[in-house]
């Protein structure tokens, strides 16, 4: 079983709307993936209950205490679990730590905007922290650019940027379908292929799973 935690210690970054697509384009190659949410707002857990209503009964959502998380962590495992997706806080450094000494990945969400590169050297240097600490290191950082504007010559510099600390899995460009997705218990990989075909983020999302998917099959 890997488990895969969305991380940043700067608020608004994507970290939920990741975990939601991460969870269901897992699915199309795992039998039994489940998403849990450490965060206190619960957006993912309450995105989690819309889908039950609208008749999906995957991913899993799965409820466990910080405090029990290596615990619950491996009664998911024994159940069969063959991937665990983590939305984890921001703003509690308890709960990172905790989170990360679980985890074998840590996705870092940042936004392409000073605002966001500026934590990016403190995200991957609490993840090393507490590798250290724990004399683990096998929670491996990367990024991901989330709500890249078409066109925005600073995206090129975020990439190069943040290549320098992780691996940079890809780029998402901005929509408005993310939300409306969320709304309606999905993600934006479930919309009709007609919508789909007409929205880069679809493919970019697809594209940094896939990425993902290849470096959990690297171990």
């Amino acid at each position: 079983m890997k488990v895969i935690l969305l991380i940043t210690r700067k608020g608004g970054s994507g970290k939920t709307t990741l975990s939601k697509h991460f969870a269901v384009e897992f699915l199309k190659y795992m039998k039994n993936v489940a998403i849990v949410d450490l965060d206190p707002q619960g957006s993912l857990a309450k995105w989690s209950e819309r889908r039950f209503e609208k008749g999906y009964t995957e991913p899993k959502l799965v409820n466990i205490d910080i405090d029990e998380l290596k615990t619950g962590l491996k009664q998911l495992e024994d159940f069969g679990a063959e991937a665990v997706i983590i939305d984890c806080p921001g703003i509690f450094v308890k709960y990172l730590k905790k989170a990360i000494e679980v985890s074998d990945f840590a996705v870092i969400p940042t936004k392409p905007t000073n605002d966001d590169l500026e934590f990016a050297n403190e995200n991957v240097d609490l993840i090393e922290s507490v590798q250290a600490i724990n004399d683990k290191g096998c929670c491996k950082p990367f990024f991901v650019i989330n709500e890249a504007t078409a066109g925005d010559n600073f995206v090129d510099h975020a990439y190069r940027a943040l290549a320098q600390l992780a691996p940079v899995l890809g780029v998402i460009n901005r929509t408005n379908l993310f939300a409306k997705a969320s709304l309606e218990g999905k993600v934006i990989t479930e919309l009709p292929a007609s919508v789909q075909r007409q929205v880069k983020a679809v493919k970019q999302v697809k594209d940094i799973a896939k990425a993902l998917r290849r470096h959990i099959k690297k171990g």
